[in-house]
């Protein structure tokens, strides 16, 4: 009878240890199958998203080969996806000016299972070329073993013509500013030197390098004309204009033009007269973006100003004697007429306006 209840007892821990192995399992299979949804969930999400987004998605298997492109894809290239699947990307899509070196570099990080971000050239369906920006990542299993590569691509075609536009129209900024034989010294909108041109650092002796970022243009300017330049301002502008870096700009953000004469100071001190005009450079809706000052030496046409000054003086005298002489020349001439009518005798000078005296018969 003993054995009988031991052994019943035995079967129902048994029993209740499956039991409880049961639950165990259920619990589990509840958790495994609530995780797949919420895989398959994000899943269709990711889709969807891939699906809609105006880049282009490519999903290729281990060896590089595709196996699934979005929409953004065939609007970019011009290929479907039944056209894309088995064949490798760059095979497909590169042409005459894609970089070979950009594409050794790709074949490198892939090889080595590393991700990358590169711009080239690809070529579309019709053969139309246009630039792509591509971030590749590997797609891993629990192992660690690649089993995809993840590309991501936009066509940033439009930008980097605008980089190429923008480089050319440089190069030929850069030509001009240092063939000027005009100083042209354009600060930031808080009045810190941005672009110091060769004619600038030749006017002033002071180095791009010293002035670019550290000094504003008051650094070569007198302080007594800044001051006098300001209170001019005040009046002409009615309101407060400080004698600082506003002296120089304040006009010119009006959208007025503001060209004047100024004495600039050279790095040893010695002083020249300009005359600077500044223009204020607006963003396109209206935000200031920096100042713009060129400024030609005036020290030649001062010189010559002052020669002429001084010759229309030396003329100015000697018209003054040429006309006293002229007075006096008359003046003698009436002397001598008079003289000759108190002795009877009739005028050697009929005219005292006569330049020429006839001869006379004393």
């Amino acid at each position: 009878m003993l054995q009988v209840f031991q052994a019943n007892k035995m079967a129902l821990e048994d029993a209740k240890k499956l039991a409880d192995k049961l639950t165990a399992q259920r619990a589990e299979l509840r958790q495994v199958n609530e995780r797949l949804r919420q895989q398959e969930t994000e899943t269709r999400k990711l889709a969807l998203i891939a699906e809609r987004t105006d880049n282009a998605v490519v999903l290729t298997d281990a060896k590089g080969y595709m196996i699934w492109v979005n929409a953004g894809f065939t609007r970019l290239t011009g290929y479907t996806l039944d056209e894309a699947i088995g064949r490798k990307p760059g095979a497909l899509l590169q042409g005459p000016e894609t970089n070979p070196a950009t594409v050794r570099y790709m074949h490198e990080q892939l090889a080595k299972g590393e991700g990358l971000k590169v711009q080239l050239i690809n070529y579309n369906k019709k053969g139309g070329k246009y630039w792509l920006a591509s971030e590749i990542q590997p797609i891993r299993n629990e192992a660690g073993d690649i089993i995809n590569f993840m590309a991501i691509q936009s066509d940033i075609t439009e930008r980097k013509n605008s980089e190429n536009l923008l480089l050319e129209t440089s190069a030929l900024q850069r030509a001009m500013l240092e063939g000027a034989g005009y100083a042209i010294i354009a600060t930031s909108p808080q009045g810190i030197i941005q672009l110091f041109n060769p004619a600038a650092e030749r006017m002033l002796g002071y180095a791009a390098a010293e002035m670019v970022g550290e000094k504003t243009p008051g650094v070569f300017h007198v302080t007594d004309e800044i001051i006098a330049r300001a209170k001019e301002l005040t009046a002409e502008l009615g309101h407060e204009v400080k004698p600082g870096f506003e002296a120089f700009v304040a006009k010119s953000e009006l959208g007025q033009p503001d060209q004047r004469e100024w004495t600039y100071v050279r790095k040893d001190g010695t002083r020249f007269p300009v005359l600077l005009s500044v223009t204020t450079l607006f963003a396109a809706r209206g935000k200031i973006t920096g100042y713009l000052g060129v400024a030609s030496d005036l020290t030649e046409r001062k010189r010559n100003e002052e020669k002429l000054r001084n010759t229309l003086s030396e003329l100015e005298l000697f018209n003054r004697v040429m006309m006293n002489r002229e007075q006096r020349v008359l003046e003698l001439k009436a002397e001598i007429n008079q003289m000759l009518s108190a002795s009877g005798r009739p005028p050697a000078y009929p005219s005292v306006n006569e330049t020429k005296p006839e001869s006379l018969t004393l």
